[in-house]
């Protein structure tokens, strides 16, 4: 009898856990972000020391050598190169690249914190400090003294949708 019990609650908690997959992996698929507009947003509720303006999609790519065929929509604001500070809020057109274009994210940010060392070393720390958020399709960089308020945003943006 207590076997059957068991038996029965494991089976229980085995399908609760499939269902919480299949949710999850459902919700990551169906989030549409308009990454001009989320740009706008973390632009003017992060605290950003620099004046920070937007550059258009051929910069982006030359930035961070993405292959442009792997970029769905993209929106980035940087600044004007006296501090670190930027916002990058993209789409990959396959799901599959998302770690390669995450990889070149990274990549860039590592490469930026040996340029700032020497020239601007109080920069590094907002280099070394940076979010970088995976939503389904999307990834959201954000450079700044204090970007952990961009997670909030994010998922405030998202509720909203």
């Amino acid at each position: 009898m207590k076997k059957g019990i068991i038996i029965a609650l494991v089976c229980l908690v085995i399908v609760g856990i499939i269902i919480g997959i299949v949710f999850y992996i459902n919700s990551q698929k169906n989030i549409e972000i308009d990454v001009e507009e989320l740009a706008v947003k973390i632009k003017y509720q992060i605290s950003f020391k620099d004046n920070l303006e937007m550059i258009d999609r051929e910069t982006v790519v030359k930035n961070y050598s993405f292959d442009d065929a792997k970029i769905k929509d993209v929106a980035c604001y940087i600044g004007t190169g006296a501090t670190a500070e930027e916002i990058l809020v993209l789409q990959v057109n396959d799901r599959s690249d998302i770690n390669e274009v995450k990889d070149l994210i990274v990549k860039r940010i590592d490469e930026r914190k040996e340029a700032f060392a020497d020239y601007l070393p109080d920069e590094v720390y907002k280099l070394e400090n940076y979010t970088l958020l995976e939503k389904g399709d999307y990834l959201i960089l954000c450079i700044a003294n204090d970007s952990e308020g961009i997670n909030d945003i994010v998922n405030d943006y998202l509720k909203n949708k």
